[in-house]
């Protein structure tokens, strides 16, 4: 979603220039589109829980809880991204290249119980946080709250910046592109 939102804009600059479509829209089918992506993917989840068994101690309400939360902060960094990145072309291949370099450092292909020592890598990991909320509650394992705290102060402060950027740019991305 992240690496998607940097081209909204980009990738429908002729739309933008030649209709009066509203920004947001651009958003939206980015997230629609990553939702569907997304729709497909979770069956393999459902499969793996009923094959293991997981079924009985998952507790998907609030795994969806934690869906909802992660949705809400990449709807603003998406939007965030796309604005910066129709101004600055160069801000896509930085982003992909940190969200790569963020894959290695959020447990998605380790556990996270296996660090010890440096547990400020985790701790101050965004990426972490998300995976923990949606993760945890399938595996039937507790979530810390301040992962949840988190996640909202998040949503907070990342959508008051995004609105601010919006509302000064959006009249002038389609200068930009």
């Amino acid at each position: 979603v992240i690496t998607e939102g940097c081209d909204a804009f980009i990738s429908s600059g002729t739309i933008i220039k030649q209709t009066a479509i509203p920004m947001a829209s651009f958003l939206a089918r980015t997230m629609t589109r990553n939702l569907i992506n997304f729709a497909h993917q979770v069956l393999i989840v459902a499969a793996v829980l009923l094959y293991f068994g997981l079924w009985r101690t998952a507790n998907v309400p609030l795994s969806l809880l934690g869906l909802a939360l992660v949705m809400v902060n990449l709807c603003w960094i998406a939007l965030a991204s796309g604005i910066i990145s129709a101004r600055f072309r160069d801000v896509p291949q930085i982003v992909t290249a940190v969200v790569q370099i963020a894959v290695f450092i959020t447990p998605v292909f380790w556990r996270p119980e296996s660090i010890k020592s440096h547990r400020f890598v985790l701790d101050g990991n965004p990426f972490y946080h998300m995976l923990e909320v949606t993760r945890r509650p399938l595996l039937g394992e507790p979530v810390a709250m301040s992962s949840y705290l988190l996640l909202i102060a998040m949503a907070v402060v990342g959508w008051v910046f995004a609105y601010i950027l919006f509302s000064r740019t959006r009249r002038r991305v389609v200068h930009y592109l």
